[in-house]
């Protein structure tokens, strides 16, 4: 299938809004979310349906502009032109191109796509993808007191950020075709509401045969719904200004079964979902509030500068054992000299299949001299290869030491979670067990100057390919034998 065919499907809404409900469905009637999950949890025992590579390339993205799923005020005015998109950007194009273009319908689904989705939306133009867009609203009174339950957050905070998701999604999607639905349409009337949300986009997007959506139907639960807005919360934050933004949106969600469109009547407008002239209003409106969120959003940045390890260790958490991660372990100067400090350490996501270069600044590399910087290049099964490992300058960029060949690669120690495949072109290798490690020679002629370490890795998930090295090799000794 050509890739401007309009057969891809986004969904948006705040955290705890009812997206991991929707794309359930979604995923029931024929929408294609990808092969790999980031795992359910108790918070969401149903599963959330967000492609795990995708999640990690968000996660880490919003790492680098020093925000977070968390952060209430918007991104930096300038953070298009980044680095860290630049490259996020090439490892989305990278995925939506191997693992998505060519499918009948296809669809992605993170909270954080709304505070990211003018990025998405220049891949989807360098691509020639008309995507689109189901936008799921949940009163900000459920949202806070999920929200209280699973992250101890307060009220304030869950309502501001309640409306930034919102407020980013309605601008990011306001010249594509769309959909809002509410959380309380999709559990009280679903199989309604995806006929309507169907002809919103010309009836041929979603399969919503009989048996597809008697499927939907036995997903759907009320034991979906664990926070209703009259519980006593309500009485201890002032909810009127996020409830009256909740109610403007209620009235643009898309009818459902018993007010569905008329195919013969409104065809034209249930095929071309452009914003009318009433959604104008919601538009114009909401520009104060962006004002206010950029502020907020600076102040914030500046908070986190000091606190980038603690949430990368938090984004990896929930997923460390699915996410690709490379880590860089060294020692802490206030530590005994043959002790090395896991909890000092640098993680980078990987992408898999996916050249990544790593540059990361040595704190106190003058230890270097005496101890053998540790390197795990994955955190699970996979097979790697490292093009070159160097030490350089940080300050004159000249090198320090290098690994580039089979006689430099020879120097690197590796434990037993790692088969070397080969040294010849790039340091090839299996990792065979959970915690693979690769260790540096001692550097004793190190000078005291700033060290940075540089790298270039590619990682794929599982040991496809060993078994063939493992009959190659017998059958060499087999040869040598004779």
């Amino acid at each position: 299938m050509a890739s401007d065919v309009n057969n891809v499907v986004v969904i948006l809404g705040m955290q705890r809004s009812g997206t991991s409900a929707l794309a359930g469905c979604l995923k029931l009637l024929g929408v294609d979310l990808g092969d790999l999950f980031v795992p359910a949890d108790p918070n969401n025992p149903y599963g959330f349906f967000e492609h795990l590579d995708l999640y990690a390339i968000h996660e880490n993205l919003l790492l680098s502009l020093g925000s977070s799923w968390d952060t209430v005020g918007t991104l930096p005015h300038d953070w298009l032109s980044s680095a860290a998109v630049e490259q996020a950007l090439s490892q989305m194009e990278q995925i939506v191109t191997t693992q998505f273009l060519g499918k009948k319908v296809w669809g992605i689904k993170d909270p954080r796509i709304c505070r990211i989705l003018p990025l998405w939306s220049l891949l989807f133009k360098k691509l020639s993808i008309q995507p689109n867009y189901i936008f799921i609203v949940r009163d900000p009174i459920e949202v806070a007191l999920s929200l209280d339950k699973r992250n101890k957050m307060d009220a304030a905070k869950s309502c501001l950020l309640w409306a930034a998701h919102n407020i980013e999604a309605i601008q990011g999607m306001k010249n594509a075709p769309y959909a809002i639905v509410t959380y309380d349409q999709l559990l009280s009337d679903p199989i309604g509401l995806f006929q309507s949300i169907n002809k919103r986009f010309g009836n041929s997007l979603l399969n919503t045969s009989e048996e597809a959506l008697a499927n939907v139907s036995q997903f759907i639960q009320p034991r979906l719904k664990h926070n209703h807005a009259k519980q006593a919360f309500e009485k201890t934050f002032d909810f009127t200004p996020y409830s009256a933004l909740y109610a403007l949106l209620q009235q643009r969600a898309i009818l459902s079964r018993e007010r569905v469109f008329s195919t013969d009547q409104n065809k034209d407008a249930c095929a071309q979902s452009t914003p009318s002239q009433d959604d104008a209003i919601i538009f114009e409106s909401i520009s104060i509030a962006q004002d206010m969120l950029s502020v907020i959003g600076t102040y914030e940045r500046e908070a986190r500068k000091q606190h980038h390890l603690e949430r990368v260790q938090h984004a990896l958490a929930a997923n460390s054992a699915k996410v690709l991660v490379f880590q860089v372990y060294y020692p802490t100067p206030t530590e005994p000299e043959a002790i090395i400090e896991e909890k000092n350490f640098y993680a980078e996501y990987l992408i898999p299949e996916d050249w990544k270069k790593i540059e990361i600044d040595i704190p106190r590399p003058q230890r270097l001299r005496k101890e053998k910087l540790r390197i795990d290049p994955v955190n699970q099964h996979a097979t790697v290869s490292i093009m070159a490992l160097d030490l350089i300058n940080s300050f004159s960029g000249e090198t320090l030491w290098e690994a580039c060949d089979a006689t430099q690669f020879s120097t690197i120690e590796i434990n037993s979670d790692v088969i070397i495949s080969s040294l010849e072109n790039a340091f090839s290798f299996f990792a065979i067990g959970m915690d693979p490690q690769l260790h540096l020679p001692l550097f004793p002629e190190l000078p005291d100057v700033p060290v940075r370490l540089r790298t270039w890795i590619k990682v794929s998930r599982g040991l496809h390919s060993l078994p063939m090295m493992v009959k190659q090799l017998i059958y060499k000794n087999e040869i040598l034998k004779l």
